[in-house]
């Protein structure tokens, strides 16, 4: 079912304007992710680095699957809701990489977020769709043995950079940990929706 609203449409334009006014400063600029910079104190690049792109093409390519995904995205949440998970899936991804990816002293892209709302959406799945939820897992984790297992020199030229496979990890980790909460926040709060009913 596609999502509508002019909610949802500004949410995802608001979105798509932020990525491409921090791309017109440079994937080099002071907005980037950037580990000694970051290490040196400004830690504002943990926010606004992963918003950033190699070149266009990178940009448009995650713009998309950002569109795609986001018409797509089925679970009951607000779609305001939908863009702060958006936000800081970016800065959690970020920060992992900053502390569990040394080797990498610059990063670009959404990808490893757009990994982290996929998994949000899988796991609120379980509420009422249990079997397509249980197929978008399987998805989930073989996409991610595969990007480990082959190198995408395709997609690497095409982006002018290497597919940054450990974002892509992170970003499905984080999202699973977020997403198996609110899927227990969402079962508990029809429990108790259910004891009122009864008590009623």
């Amino acid at each position: 079912m596609i999502k509508q609203g002019t909610a949802f449409w500004c949410f995802l334009l608001l979105a798509l304007v932020f990525s491409c006014v921090v791309q017109s400063f440079g994937n080099d600029s002071l907005l980037s992710f950037d580990r000694s910079a970051i290490l040196s104190g400004e830690y504002w690049r943990l926010i606004t680095g992963g918003w950033l792109h190699h070149n266009a093409p990178h940009m448009l390519m995650n713009l998309l699957a950002l569109s795609i995904l986001w018409c797509l995205l089925i679970p009951p949440l607000t779609d305001g809701f939908c863009l702060l998970l958006l936000v800081l899936l970016v800065s959690l991804v970020d920060l992992g990489i900053l502390i569990l990816v040394p080797k990498t002293q610059h990063y670009w892209g959404l990808s490893g977020a757009l990994h982290g709302l996929f998994a949000i959406a899988t796991c609120l799945q379980f509420i009422d769709k249990k079997r397509l939820a249980a197929l978008w897992l399987i998805g989930l984790i073989l996409k991610l043995v595969w990007d480990t297992a082959h190198l995408d020199d395709t997609t690497a030229q095409l982006i002018g950079t290497r597919v940054h496979v450990e974002s892509h990890i992170l970003g499905s980790m984080a999202g699973l940990a977020i997403g198996l909460a609110l899927l227990l926040w969402q079962r508990q709060a029809q429990r108790n929706r259910v004891n009122l009913t009864t008590k009623d």
